[in-house]
C-alpha cells in the first residue's frame, strides 16, 4: 500500500514537472495557465463535481467530513481576526482574508483521485461543500469588510455574494447533482457519456496546470507577510488536523482520513489574489502565498500519503501539533515588524476609495467572478 501510494503521488507529480518544464523551455507562456483554469473551472471540474455527486451516499462520514470543514472554516476565520485585526485595514484585509479557505479544485482534487482513488476524491467533494461558501462568502466579506472598513453596508455585500452563488459553475453543478439526489432521478445516459470523458481529463489538466502556474520568485519585502500568512494558516491547519489524529484517529476509515487532513492543509485559494487586487491590497504576497502553498501542501500530501497507510492516522498527530506550535511561534516574532510593510505599488492615493467611488464601481465591472479570472494576476502581481 505504501508503494502504491508513493508511486500514485509521483506519477502525479510527474504532470505538475511536465508543465514546469514545458512553460521553462518556452513551449507554453505563464499566461497560458488562465486558458487551462478557464476550462477547469468552467468544464471539467464541474463535470468531476457532478458525475461525484450523483453517486454519493450521504452516511455519518459524510457529516463527519462537513463538520470538520466547517470547524476548519471558523478556527480560520477567528484566528486570521484575532492575529491580524490591528494592522493596517489594507494589510489585515489582506491577511485575514486570505486565512480562510483552501484551493481543493485544483491540487486536491486530482491528487486524492490519483492516490485513493474514487474514495478519496468523494471526500475531497465533500469537504469542498463546506468550503466552496468558505472562499465565496466568508473571505470576500473578510476583505471588503476590512479594506473598505464596512463601507457598502452589508446589502452591497449580499448583493454581489448572491450573483456568485447563482453563475458560478461548480456551484451550479453542485445544484444540479443535489437535484437528482433529493428527487433520486439518474443521471441521464446522454449526459453521463457527455461528463465521464471531461471528468477524466481534469486530473492531468489540472496538474499540467499547477506545473505551468508555479513560480517560486519570492521578492525580500514579500517575506514578513508570508511568514505570517503562511503561519496563521498551517498553524491552523496542523493545530486542526493533529487533534483529529491525536484524539479521534476513529473519526473515519483511513482511505477517508487522509484525504481530508490534506484537504485542511491545502493551498491559499486563487481567488485570495483576485481580492487582492479588488480591494487594492499586495496582490503579489497573495500571488506568492498561492504558489509558495502549492509546494509546501504537496510536502504534506507526500507525508501523509506515506505515514497514514503504513503507520495509522494517530501517528500524525504529535508532529503536526508541533509544527502548528512552530508556525504561530513565526506568526508572533514576525508580526510586530508588518505594520504597513506590505503596501501595494503605485500612487497610495490610487488605493484609497471607497465601495461607492466611480474607481471601485468600475473595478468590480472589470474583475471576472471566478478562480481562473485569478490567474492573470499570479505572474504579474510583483512587477
Amino acid at each position: 500500500m505504501e508503494s502504491s501510494a508513493g508511486s500514485r503521488v509521483a506519477y502525479a507529480l510527474a504532470y505538475i514537472v511536465l508543465g514546469f518544464f514545458l512553460k521553462e523551455m518556452g513551449i507554453f507562456k505563464s499566461e497560458d495557465g488562465e486558458s487551462l483554469l478557464r476550462i477547469i473551472f468552467t468544464v471539467t471540474l464541474p463535470a468531476v463535481l457532478m458525475k461525484t455527486f450523483v453517486s454519493v451516499t450521504f452516511n455519518a462520514s459524510s457529516v463527519t467530513i462537513m463538520s470538520i470543514a466547517l470547524c476548519h472554516s471558523v478556527i480560520a476565520l477567528g484566528v486570521g481576526w484575532l492575529l491580524f485585526r490591528n494592522l493596517e485595514k489594507r494589510d489585515a484585509a489582506l491577511l485575514a482574508g486570505s486565512s480562510v479557505g483552501v484551493n481543493l479544485g485544483l491540487f486536491v482534487y486530482p491528487f486524492a483521485e490519483a492516490i485513493w482513488g474514487l474514495e478519496g476524491l468523494i471526500a475531497a467533494v465533500t469537504f469542498d461543500l463546506a468550503n466552496q461558501w468558505s472562499i465565496l462568502l466568508t473571505s470576500y466579506a473578510m476583505f471588503r469588510q476590512i479594506a473598505l472598513g464596512g463601507e457598502g453596508g452589508l446589502s452591497g455585500l449580499a448583493r454581489t455574494t448572491f450573483k456568485r452563488i447563482i453563475s458560478t459553475p461548480c456551484l451550479l453543478a453542485v445544484y444540479a447533482a443535489l437535484f437528482l439526489q433529493v428527487t433520486k432521478l439518474p443521471l441521464p445516459g446522454v449526459v453521463d457519456n457527455l461528463l465521464t470523458p471531461l471528468a477524466t481529463a481534469n486530473k492531468p489538466v489540472a496538474l499540467l496546470a499547477l506545473g505551468i502556474m508555479l513560480n517560486l520568485n519570492i521578492r525580500r519585502e514579500q517575506r514578513q507577510g508570508l511568514i505570517c500568512l503562511l503561519g496563521a494558516r498551517y498553524g491552523v491547519a496542523l493545530g486542526l488536523a493533529g487533534l483529529l489524529a491525536l484524539f479521534f484517529p476513529a473519526a473515519l476509515p483511513p482511505n477517508l482520513y487522509a484525504p481530508v487532513l490534506v484537504a485542511i492543509c491545502a493551498p491559499v485559494p486563487l481567488l485570495s489574489v483576485q481580492y487582492a487586487v479588488e480591494f487594492a491590497c499586495n496582490s503579489g504576497v497573495a500571488a506568492a502565498a498561492c504558489n509558495l502553498t502549492n509546494v509546501l501542501s504537496f510536502g504534506l500530501l507526500v507525508a501523509v500519503s506515506t505515514c497514514v497507510p503504513a503507520y495509522g492516522v494517530g501517528v500524525m498527530g504529535i508532529p503536526m501539533l508541533a509544527s502548528s506550535a512552530l508556525c504561530f511561534i513565526g506568526v508572533r516574532l514576525t508580526l510586530p515588524r508588518i505594520s504597513g510593510s506590505l503596501k501595494p505599488s503605485g500612487s497610495p492615493e490610487a488605493h484609497r476609495f471607497s465601495s461607492s467611488s466611480p474607481a471601485f464601481l468600475a473595478d468590480q465591472k472589470a474583475i471576472k467572478w471566478s478562480e481562473y479570472g485569478a490567474a492573470r494576476y499570479l505572474w504579474k502581481a510583483e512587477e
